[in-house]
């Protein structure tokens, strides 16, 4: 579970975040950072709350879970 919640180790705010393109997971799985019309996004989620700060580095809250490669297929599927 620690790959699909921590994206990076970094302390990195809003307002840099938008000058990044890429970073790499924690696991060293490349993800995508776009900024554009209003909204960032990581891969294929959207951040929705920036800038919490903690003890040891800055939250930005996704609104997706970002899964690393090859992971999506190990997951069970949700029941009906």
């Amino acid at each position: 579970m620690h790959d699909v919640v921590l994206i990076a180790a970094l302390k990195v705010t809003a307002t840099a975040v938008v000058k990044i393109t890429s970073t790499r997971t924690v696991n060293g799985q490349a993800v995508t950072i776009r900024a554009a019309h209003g909204a960032v996004m990581v891969d294929n989620a959207k951040v929705v709350k920036t800038d919490i700060e903690t003890s040891n580095g800055v939250i930005h809250v996704l609104d997706t879970v970002v899964l690393p490669q090859g992971s999506a297929a190990s997951l069970p599927a949700a029941e009906a």
